[in-house]
């Protein structure tokens, strides 16, 4: 039930006008919990006017691994991080609307 109880939290924080971002962050934490997963994010799609997509984050797990990405990071986090390469799995996923399941990703065909 802990689950159940993190929506209710979310639901609760959207309901008191909280940002948007801080409730999307409750839910990932919960959903990260959850899966036991260091990272992770939510997000939605956006489309361009030449009808191409990108995806633009709600929430997303700390991915600052070296100097690059821990700017990358907290100059984009606030507003959500924008990622256009579809040639990655989760671009896959948006570009073919269909699941993907890669045991091996780092050699999987679909990804970058």
């Amino acid at each position: 039930f802990e689950l159940l109880d993190r929506v209710a939290q979310a639901q609760t924080m959207h309901l008191r006008g909280e940002s948007r971002k801080d409730v999307f962050a409750c839910l990932l934490d919960a959903l990260l919990d959850l899966m036991n997963s260091e990272y992770g994010f939510i997000g939605h799609v956006e489309y361009e006017e030449d009808g191409s997509l990108h995806l633009r984050t709600d929430a997303i797990a700390n991915i600052a691994w070296n100097e690059a990405t821990h700017r990358l990071y907290h100059e984009n986090v606030e507003n959500g991080l924008k990622f256009s390469n579809m040639a990655t799995l989760f671009g896959h996923c948006l570009v073919h609307k269909e699941p993907v399941i890669a045991n091996q990703p780092a050699t999987d065909p679909r990804a970058a």
